[in-house]
């Protein structure tokens, strides 16, 4: 469960605006903890950091194996710094954007 839920990586502070009703997310400032306890739709978070990374490398496809791969990475790095944000995790565990 909790590696399909970081299987885009990653990575939840939800920074909700009261007004107008709208929810906004600063995902940067998601926490391990966070992702796993909190977040209302982690696998949308986790597919939004996937295509942010793709996006930075100008790569438009997707590997199924290394997805996997690295969201047990990250997984893993989460369970043992639960208060590092989640993009610091993507960023120690799979690498920086570039």
């Amino acid at each position: 469960m909790q590696r399909s839920i970081l299987a885009g990586f990653g990575f939840t502070a939800l920074l909700i605006s009261t007004a107008h009703g709208q929810v906004s997310i600063d995902v940067s400032k998601i926490t391990c903890d966070q992702m796993r306890s909190k977040m209302a739709n982690p696998v949308a978070v986790a597919l939004w950091l996937n295509g942010y990374y793709a996006g930075k490398r100008n790569d438009t496809t997707i590997d199924v194996i290394s997805l996997d791969r690295n969201a047990e990475k990250v997984s893993e790095y989460c369970a043992s710094n639960p208060q590092a944000t989640l993009m610091k995790a993507i960023e120690t565990t799979v690498g920086p954007a570039k």
